[in-house]
């Protein structure tokens, strides 16, 4: 795969999807363009966290920033133990304790197996480490309190297809043995819909650029193809999604629909 050089930006931009508006923010304060990074929403605390990522230089960095959105600044949240730098790694976000999960990534010559967890209240901790992975997925199965992994790149540079399952309770991970699973693939996106206890995975890259929609059935530790109807969005690596528990729906933005990374969604 060829990459053309990034053109990294720090432009900060807000959706209301109660108006329907885009609207673009100031985001007063010190944030340095970067590309690769993670974000999760704080909500106890109405902010939004942005860890790592790859600078203009190239370095990647191992920064913890906080934007808040009620006086549109971003902070420095300085804790010791943050780890590696990193960028292409994942997050997650555990609502009802108050902690983001950072795992996996890139530093630019090395693929990281490394768990981090940042809580509020306490600052950085080390957890279990694991199989090495970057441009994975990674969503947060609220339901059983576990980090659910999902594809990506191990240090050989060799896409993978497996689901990797870490336990708050235990502090272990576990390979599930998955029926039906899908082809190796990275730089895809990965959402969790809690009512029915599946995780929805779509598009990425297997060799080829996706578009197809995947269900993970957690109980049920299998894979189905999901075939909505409507337009199937176009193929794309490389975007972002969300989960929207009210409408129960997956809302996908952006994405590159070649390997050069020259032409780009929005």
């Amino acid at each position: 795969m060829s990459f053309l050089t990034p053109r990294k930006r720090c432009v900060l931009v807000l959706i209301a999807l109660t108006s329907a508006a885009w609207q673009q923010l100031n985001g007063n304060g010190a944030f340095l363009a970067r590309d690769g990074p993670t974000a999760v929403w704080d909500a106890g605390n109405s902010r939004m966290l942005v860890f790592g990522g790859r600078y203009q230089n190239f370095a990647a960095n191992n920064d913890l920033l906080a934007y808040v959105p009620a006086d549109d600044t971003w902070y420095d949240v300085t804790f010791p133990d943050a780890g590696d730098i990193r960028r292409e790694h994942v997050a997650a976000w555990d609502e009802s304790a108050g902690v983001m999960y950072v795992y996996g990534g890139f530093s630019g010559s090395s693929t990281y197996g490394s768990l981090k967890s940042f809580s509020v209240g306490s600052g950085w901790s080390t957890l279990e480490q694991y199989l090495p992975r970057k441009f994975a997925s990674a969503v947060w199965n609220s339901n059983d309190e576990t980090l659910i992994v999902f594809g990506g790149v191990n240090q050989n540079n060799v896409r993978q297809d497996t689901v990797n399952i870490w336990s708050k309770s235990t502090d272990q991970w576990q390979l599930q043995s998955t029926i039906n699973s899908p082809t190796a693939r990275s730089s895809h996106t990965a959402v969790w819909d809690a009512t029915s206890k599946v995780m929805l995975v779509f598009a990425g890259f297997d060799g080829r650029i996706l578009s197809e929609l995947l269900e993970y059935n957690y109980d049920g530790e299998s894979w189905s193809l999901l075939s909505p109807s409507g337009t199937t969005p176009s193929a794309r690596h490389s975007a972002a999604a969300a989960w929207d528990p009210l409408s129960r729906s997956m809302i996908i933005v952006g994405g590159c629909i070649d390997t050069s990374f020259s032409t780009v969604l929005n």
